[in-house]
């Protein structure tokens, strides 16, 4: 028996009598052979003999750490195949632990360095990502084949929506470009674009813009949308845009409107503020030419501040915690309001507007219409939903809107079925005869002077009732047609009936022909048949 086999039958005997103290117990389950490597990195030593036994494979540094780290812990754990008996378990582990310690260091040394490694490589990374975001960017030749032009100059629309871009392209080639779309990127700030003079239209929404800046160049401007973005403020990006018209700021976090802000683009006809969160739209009244505002999804709690904004159009307003509409007292344009949602329980502070043809109050207090015939003289389209009408009474104050063609009561406590009309739809025509659209509902009027201006829906629905009109009486007319052809046709034949004579000539000499070669009989009985039918049709025509 060699020194191998003689180590390896003595490490395997369990020492579980006499062992020394501090010795803990050894498994006696029998555990598979595990490799360690030496200092010499690619020579690997059976642990538990005297003498190595190595194999010369190269090992990976992936392979050779973790088996380290599988014999660091057997080792620890006392496996019984690092010493041959008891007494020599000291020794060995001595040498062991100095083997392990070496390990320990190198691996620990390894371990580190590749923590640093990773560490720095990740870093490494993030500088990198940093450094591709202001990168990501399209070049020119890309925009000029994706428009199928040769010279830039006879580019006058780019189209770079959802590019993915993080930062405006160069775009200095193309001067005389007229539309840009760079909506829905990731851009974050707005350059490049001082060599685009004649820019007329820039869609920028739905990016990470945090300043307007860097559009001083650009006098030409009429349409700027900077929706869905992260703008605060306004501040003095727009004090060079004298021409601009259109201008969409909605969806960004926008807490208050200086008077300088706005106080150069006079030229302004829309303007949309929704969704930020202003309290006051006093700068507003140094845009003369304002003729759309949204400002909804706000914190408003009045408004009383654009007297001045002669030319509004359309106002929507909702959304918000008004209580106080004297602002827009006096507007002589004024067409379309919408203040629903809000906080109104009376809208006498609007005083007389005489060309409000569309008006919705839904989700308010109001009680009392009494006076909205004064106030509104020319209103078509009224929407009081979910307010506080109790009585049927107040439904019935609107008889003097001779123009209202549609309106919508339901939500309210008069409306409701255990209120005082819960069927208003089919009564309300009694109390306002000129209503032909109740809830949405087209309904037929009792009488109609005049064709009132009305909504899309409710013009499709009258549209749709003309055609099925037009249908019946073109079936009525093809009816009546049918009819009399078949009349013309029958009478038609009863005179040709009528010509015939009852009996045959006696001069014929065809007669026996007439006849067929198999019938037996004679030809005046068939005269006597044409004779009864003839008689027939006459009792039945």
């Amino acid at each position: 028996m060699n020194k191998n086999l003689k180590a390896r039958v003595a490490g395997s005997l369990t020492n579980t009598i006499g062992r020394q103290v501090g010795v803990l117990p050894v498994d006696p389950r029998p555990r598979a052979t595990r490799k360690a490597p030496s200092s010499g990195g690619g020579v690997v030593r059976r642990a538990g003999s005297g003498t190595s036994v190595a194999s010369r494979q190269p090992l990976s540094r992936t392979s050779s750490l973790t088996s380290t780290n599988l014999d660091f812990s057997d080792a620890e754990d006392g496996d019984p195949k690092l010493s041959s008996n008891t007494n020599s378990r000291q020794g060995s582990s001595r040498s062991m632990s100095s083997r392990l310690g070496s390990s320990r260091s190198r691996s620990s040394c390894i371990g580190s360095s590749r923590r640093g490694s990773s560490r720095t490589r990740s870093h490494a990374s993030e500088e990198e990502e940093k450094d591709d975001r202001p990168k990501k960017t399209v070049e020119p030749e890309e925009i000029l084949e994706q428009c199928q032009e040769r010279d830039y100059n006879r580019v006058y629309e780019i189209n770079l929506h959802g590019e993915g871009l993080t930062h405006v392209a160069d775009l200095e080639k193309f001067r005389k470009v007229r539309v840009l779309d760079l909506s829905c990127n990731h851009i974050r700030r707005i350059d490049n674009l001082e060599f685009n003079q004649d820019l007329r239209e820039l869609k920028l929404y739905g990016n990470q813009i945090s300043v307007i800046e860097n559009l001083d160049n650009l006098k030409e401007l009429c349409s700027l949308q900077l929706q869905h973005n992260k703008i605060r403020s306004i501040g003095r990006g727009l004090s060079c845009l004298k021409k601009l018209r259109t201008l969409r700021l909605d969806s960004n976090n926008l807490l208050r409107l200086e008077t300088s802000d706005l106080v150069a683009c006079v030229q302004i006809t829309v303007l949309d503020l929704s969704s930020n969160m202003l309290d006051n739209l006093s700068a507003l009244n140094y845009l003369p030419n304002l003729e759309e505002l949204t400002a909804s999804n706000n914190r408003l709690r009045k408004v009383t501040e654009i007297q001045r904004c002669k030319k509004l159009q359309e106002v929507d307003l909702s959304g918000n915690r008004i209580s106080d509409l004297s602002g827009l007292a006096g507007l002589p344009h004024l067409q379309i309001l919408d203040v629903s949602s809000n906080q109104l329980s009376s809208l006498r502070s609007l005083g007389k507007l005489r060309s409000l043809e569309d008006l919705n109050v839904s989700h308010n207090k109001l009680s009392d219409l009494s006076y909205l015939g004064q106030i509104f003289p020319r209103l078509q389209i009224l929407s009081i939903c979910d307010n506080s009408l109790n009585t049927w009474q107040d439904v019935c104050d609107l008889e003097t809107m001779k123009e209202l063609v549609e309106i919508s009561l339901s939500g309210n406590p008069v409306t409701m079925e255990e209120g005082e009309m819960p069927h208003y739809h089919y009564t309300i025509q009694t109390v306002l005869p000129h209503i032909e659209v109740v809830d949405g509902a087209h309904v037929k009027r009792q009488s109609m002077k005049s064709a009132p201006l009305m909504r899309p829906m409710s013009a499709s629905s009258i549209v749709s009732v003309r055609q099925m009109d037009t249908q019946l009486k073109a079936y009525t007319e093809e009816l009546k047609s049918l009819e009399k052809s078949i009349a013309d046709k029958f009478e038609s034949l009863r005179s040709t009936c009528e010509t015939l004579p009852l009996s045959l000539p006696e001069s014929t000499s065809v007669s026996s022909s007439l006849l067929s070669p198999t019938s037996s009989r004679p030809a005046s009985r068939s005269r006597a048949r044409l004779r009864e039918a003839m008689d027939f049709a006459a009792q039945n025509s």
